[in-house]
């Protein structure tokens, strides 16, 4: 019974750009306008830039039990992140911290130790 959300469409295509896999309820060059699809097209293209590291990353897994998609506290386990639910690793080798607010442009995002580098989009 709700409206169908052309921002709610890019934020999920965005978080599932960088998990083990990608899929859409609904063909996105049907459902949105080009905005939105250009926004989709980027997070996609993103997907594209790490398509053999979580190949990679799903190999080892499958070998390691490891999980793909990690909480930060399991990646810097003792550091304070049980409490961060907004973001994750994917592996060890990309923290993903989506924008998942509605309407928001930018947000927080807690860092753990190391060298960090943001992934703009193509």
């Amino acid at each position: 019974g709700s409206a169908f959300d052309p921002e709610l469409f890019v934020r999920s295509a965005q978080v599932h750009a960088l998990a083990p896999m990608a899929q859409f309820s609904a063909a996105p060059w049907r459902v949105l306008d080009a905005r939105h699809l250009s926004a989709v097209r980027k997070a996609m293209a993103i997907r594209e830039r790490f398509s053999a590291r979580i190949v990679e990353l799903a190999h080892a897994c499958a070998a390691n039990g490891e999980p793909m998609l990690r909480n930060l506290e399991y990646a810097y386990p003792g550091l304070g992140y049980a409490d961060v639910v907004d973001a994750f690793m994917l592996g060890d080798f990309l923290l993903v911290a989506p924008q998942v607010e509605k309407g928001a442009s930018s947000r927080p995002v807690r860092l753990p130790p190391g060298r960090w580098r943001r992934v703009n989009p193509p």
